[in-house]
C-alpha cells in the first residue's frame, strides 16, 4: 500500500501473502490459546538464559525476526515495483504453485492439531497422513509458497525475487526449522530417531514403508 503499486502482479501478491498472513496468525494464536503455554522453544530460551531473558530476547527474538521479515520482503516489495506489468505463463504458474503451498501447510497443521487434541500423551508423535511420507509438510509448504511468489516477482524482471525464497529455504532446512526441531523431538519422543530414519525431511516418499506408523 505504501508503493501505491497497482495491476494484476500486485493485486495477486497482496492477496497470496495476505492470506499466508492470516492462516499463520490464526494458526498460533489458536494454538496458544488451547495449549495454554507458549512455544517449546521460547519456553527453552527462557530457561538457558535466566534473569537476563528479557534484554537478550528482546534482540535475539524481536529484533532479529523484525530484521529477518523485513530481508524476507524484498523479494515481494520487487514484485510490487513491477507490477504494471502483465502476469504471463509462469506468474500464473506461480501462483498455482504458491496456493499448493499454502494448501499443503494448512493441511500438516490442521492433521497436527487434531492428533494433539486426540492424543493427550506428550511423547507422542504423530506418523500418519502427510506425516507418513515427509516430517516436515508445513515447512514443505512453506518453501513451496515462498518458491511460488518468486516466480511471479522473477516474472517481473526482478531476480530479487529468488532472493526471499532461498532465504526461506536455508533457514527452514539448516538455521532454525527444520534441525531445531528434529532436535528438540529426539530428545522428548522415543520413537523419532526410528521414525527420522525411515521418513525423508522435505523430499515426500511414498514407499511401502513410508506409512507405517509407530
Amino acid at each position: 500500500f505504501l508503493t501505491a503499486a497497482s495491476g494484476e502482479r500486485a493485486s495477486i501478491l497482496l492477496a497470496l501473502i495476505g492470506l499466508w498472513s492470516l492462516r499463520l496468525g490464526w494458526t498460533l494464536v489458536r494454538r496458544r490459546i488451547h495449549e495454554g503455554h507458549e512455544d517449546a522453544r521460547y519456553t527453552s530460551m527462557r530457561k538457558s538464559w535466566g534473569e537476563g531473558f528479557w534484554w537478550k530476547s528482546f534482540f535475539v527474538v524481536f529484533l532479529l525476526q523484525g530484521f529477518l521479515q523485513w530481508l524476507i520482503l524484498l523479494g515481494p516489495a520487487a514484485g510490487l515495483m513491477s507490477s504494471e506489468q502483465k502476469l504471463g505463463t509462469i506468474a500464473y504458474a506461480g501462483c498455482v504453485v504458491a496456493a499448493a503451498g499454502l494448501l499443503l501447510e494448512t493441511i500438516a497443521d490442521i492433521q497436527l492439531d487434531r492428533y494433539k487434541r486426540t492424543h493427550p500423551d506428550k511423547y507422542g508423535l504423530l506418523t500418519t497422513g502427510l506425516r507418513a511420507h515427509v516430517r516436515h509438510p508445513n515447512y514443505l509448504g512453506e518453501i513451496i509458497f515462498w518458491t511460488g511468489i518468486a516466480l511471479i516477482v522473477l516474472e517481473g524482471g526482478s531476480l530479487m525475487g529468488a532472493f526471499s525464497a532461498v532465504l526461506i529455504v536455508a533457514f527452514l532446512t539448516r538455521i532454525s526449522g527444520a534441525p531445531l526441531l528434529d532436535e528438540r523431538l529426539s530428545e522428548t519422543r522415543p520413537s523419532y530417531a526410528a521414525y527420522k530414519a525411515r521418513v525423508p525431511g522435505f523430499i515426500p516418499s511414498f514407499g511401502k514403508n513410508s506409512g507405517r506408523s509407530q
